[in-house]
């Protein structure tokens, strides 16, 4: 084994607190541990940061869609009480309104406080396209097995509504046909698989932009 010293003179290491020595190599971070004289790489860089970091984060915003699809439909949002229903869905943006920005600051501090907006989108990316076929899948098994007559109950309100407002027969007709092609399983897996990345790319732009912003003011 090579000595510490050599070590450090050939990798021209830079003193990282007591025991710890670095050096940047392009992607690659060599970490010199001092008291043991062991030398081993880090490719904890920009692709592999993102894609651990976005991961995690697009899983949760994945598992806190389906608890709000879970608990709406345990407090009969979308069985006895479908009136709210619509509500309720335009609420649940709340939780990508709350995932993205938490994914792309926790990006930026493991970037040493800056982020650029292409490693921004990317992660806001990766969260998206982790987290459309958690909730896909979800939606899929609770329109087939948990409350498979949810678009029966939705097409019943919705033609009793138009009925009260007084809508035409025909207005009618076209208004629940367009509700029924709308909850097919194509049409629902397409519409969340590329609702949710279009959203997440979106969402992580206007993010990112505003930490680079940020950024610029505070220097």
């Amino acid at each position: 084994m090579r000595s510490l010293q050599n070590l450090m003179t050939m990798f021209s290491f830079d003193e990282v607190g007591s025991f710890m020595l670095v050096r940047q190599y392009g992607k690659c971070l060599l970490v010199l541990n001092a008291a043991t004289g062991r030398l081993f790489a880090n490719y904890h860089f920009s692709w592999i940061g993102t894609m651990r970091t976005a991961v995690k984060w697009g899983i949760l915003f994945g598992i806190a869609a389906t608890i709000w699809t879970a608990a709406v439909h345990l407090a009969g949002f979308y069985t006895n009480r479908v009136e709210y229903a619509k509500l309720v869905d335009t609420l649940a943006i709340i939780i990508p309104l709350v995932i993205f920005p938490i994914a792309l600051l926790a990006r930026r501090r493991e970037l040493g406080g800056s982020i650029s907006f292409g490693q921004g989108l990317l992660t806001g990316l990766v969260v998206a396209v982790v987290a459309a076929p958690i909730t896909v899948l979800f939606l899929w098994a609770y329109h087939h097995y948990i409350n498979p007559d949810w678009i029966t109950i939705l097409a019943d309100y919705e033609r009793e509504s138009l009925t009260a407002a007084g809508a035409s027969e025909a207005e009618i007709a076209a208004s629940v046909d367009r509700l029924y092609q709308g909850g097919t399983d194509s049409a629902q897996i397409l519409g969340g698989l590329i609702g949710t990345t279009i959203l997440g790319l979106i969402l992580s732009s206007v993010v990112t932009g505003i930490l680079i912003l940020t950024n610029r003011i505070k220097k």
